[in-house]
């Protein structure tokens, strides 16, 4: 019986700030819009923390607020506790047991306006204390 040998991937060095993150991206467009959703994010909540877990950049505000994941072609932007928002705007998908995102595309544009109100939204469901499943 033969054995397969499996290739050994070299994994990719984990990220050591936001910044490095976002310097990995070889799509320009992906990177532009990741920087707005970054920049987004950091004047709608003048008092959120940026910092690298789970090899992503993530916001924090009263615990954990959201995070921006760059994938192939596309962009998610993470809300933590997103089983507690309304989703009034209609931009979150999901059905995981506690996070809903948003996903962007490059050539579409920003819901900005819509972003803003998540954000607000989740700041103030994470002001309201401990996290709970519904």
């Amino acid at each position: 019986m033969k054995k397969r040998i499996k290739a050994v991937q070299k994994a990719k060095p984990k990220p050591e700030s936001a910044d490095n993150y976002f310097e990995r991206t070889t799509d320009a467009e992906l990177l532009e819009l990741a920087l707005a959703v970054r920049n987004l994010i950091k004047r709608t909540l003048p008092g959120v923390s940026e910092c690298v877990k789970w090899d992503l950049p993530f916001y924090t505000y009263h615990g954990n607020l959201c995070y921006i994941n760059m994938r192939k072609g596309h962009l998610e932007l993470g809300f933590y506790r997103g089983i507690h928002l309304s989703n009034s705007s209609g931009l979150l998908q999901g059905n995981g047991k506690l996070i809903r995102h948003i996903i962007l595309h490059p050539r579409n544009d920003l819901p900005q306006a819509g972003i803003v109100e998540t954000l607000l939204e989740a700041s103030k469901v994470n002001e309201n204390g401990p996290l709970r499943l519904k």
